[in-house]
């Protein structure tokens, strides 16, 4: 490799190194944020739109006439997890028909009287309008669950899709109105001798008004997509789904809305936003590299050092390698010796023990065998015990003083062992292996 290749590479590394540590930073700011904004936060937001609905459970309606309403809901929402929310939705909606189509009929009554003698009185009825509006107001229990933190496991997003559904209560309010065109005529003649006529007519508007309520249940099933604005502002577009359970008269068997909807989140306004954070965080990488060019020839240098640092502490490893082993091969065994029915160290056997420690910690690979004693005073049960105390007194003593549980290979306490009485036979035999 030629030195311009060497640089090349060398920047290389820097970039990659720089950045990497840029994009940790950013995932752990944004993971920030998503525990700021979408973790244990509260939310209140409005929504409004057009609705349209099914078939009416009503002879009144002429679903073939069925109109747009305007659809508007309030509400809160509290979010458990960026991937789950729970809330409470009050909503506002129409459900209109009108007809338009003409329909008349005709009814003759006899005997009607006009002046001194009877006629009959023909009546013609035409209908001109029939009118219905019920106004619709419900509220809801809602559980939302974010769908693409769900499928995707995203740690930060300002863009969520919500799918919701939940239980609610509606009241209706029905308004029907008819309005009627009348006219009445009727003529009536003298006797047959009689050259004249009396004719009666009248003309009129007639209305009727009717009004009713309703009450029922409803399941409300609603998906919408959601940007965040800022970490305390989101806007989106929702299209909500009413289906009324329950066969009630006058009820819409469902009714489908859609619009824009606004929410405020109650957040630290400190919170950034991720165009934000992209921003900052290629400032910091552009100053980042930037340092790095103008402090160039001092990592070139600091390079050369290390070169002449590493060629020395080569050469030092290799003596100090020498000097392990002259060291290991003076090492050897270790007893510790205890007092009569005794396991606890003596300060004396503590002394020594701390210097064999200090030895056997210069080498660097090792393995050490305990073999714990007693002698043959007492009974061979209690001789056990005596042994097992001692091996454990001593293999604390190591681990607390550098010694690791790994460098020690096998333990074993054999009592007395059929040995004499000999103080010597209370100890502990370290075995030092290479």
């Amino acid at each position: 490799m030629n030195k311009s290749d060497y640089i090349s590479m060398k920047y290389i590394k820097r970039i990659l190194g720089v950045t990497a540590a840029m994009l940790t930073a950013v995932t752990i700011q944004a993971q920030t944020y998503n525990d700021s904004v979408r973790t244990n936060t509260w939310s209140i937001y409005a929504q409004g739109g057009l609705s349209t609905y099914s078939v009416v459970r009503s002879t009144l309606f002429d679903d073939s006439k069925k109109t747009i309403a305007p659809d508007l809901g309030i509400g809160v929402k509290y979010n458990i997890q960026p991937w789950v929310r729970i809330g409470l939705n009050v909503g506002y909606t129409m459900v209109k028909s009108t007809n338009r189509d003409l329909a008349s009929s005709t009814v003759e009554t006899p005997n009607f009287i006009i002046g001194d003698y009877p006629g009959t009185l023909v009546t013609y009825t035409t209908n001109f309008q029939d009118r219905n509006n019920m106004h619709l107001l419900g509220a809801d229990f809602n559980l939302d669950f974010n769908l693409l933190n769900m499928v995707l496991n995203r740690k930060h997003s300002q863009f969520n899709i919500w799918l919701g559904v939940g239980i609610g209560y509606i009241h209706g309010w029905n308004r029907n109105s008819t309005v009627d065109a009348v006219k009445e005529v009727a003529i009536a003649g003298g006797t047959p001798d009689d050259t004249y006529f009396n004719v009666y007519t009248h003309d009129y508007i007639n209305s009727n008004v009717g009004n009713r309520s309703l009450n029922t249940m409803y399941v409300p099933i609603q998906l919408s997509a959601e940007y965040d604005l800022t970490p305390r502002w989101t806007a989106g577009v929702y299209g909500l789904y009413r289906d009324m359970l329950l066969d009630k008269e006058l009820s819409p068997s469902s009714i489908l809305s859609g619009g824009l909807l606004l929410r405020y989140n109650f957040v630290d306004k400190r919170v950034k936003s991720n165009k934000k954070l992209y921003y900052e965080t290629l400032e910091k990488l552009n100053s980042a590299l930037s340092e790095l060019m103008k402090t160039d020839a001092q990592l070139e240098e600091s390079e050369k050092n290390a070169t002449e640092l590493g060629e020395m502490l080569a050469k030092q490893k290799s003596n100090n390698k020498l000097l392990r082993d002259e060291v290991s091969n003076c090492i050897g065994d270790h007893i510790v010796y205890f007092n009569l029915n005794d396991t606890q160290l003596t300060e004396q056997e503590k002394i020594h023990l701390m210097e064999y420690i200090e030895r056997v910690k210069l080498s660097e690979e090792y393995s050490l065998s305990l073999v714990g004693e007693a002698s043959a005073d007492g009974t061979p049960d209690a001789n056990q015990k005596l042994s097992e105390g001692r091996l454990a007194s001593v293999t604390d003593f190591l681990n607390a003083n550098g010694i690791s549980s790994a460098n020690i290979q096998t333990k074993a306490a054999i009592g007395d062992s059929q040995q004499g009485f000999d103080p010597k036979y209370r100890r502990v035999t370290i075995h030092y292996n290479r």
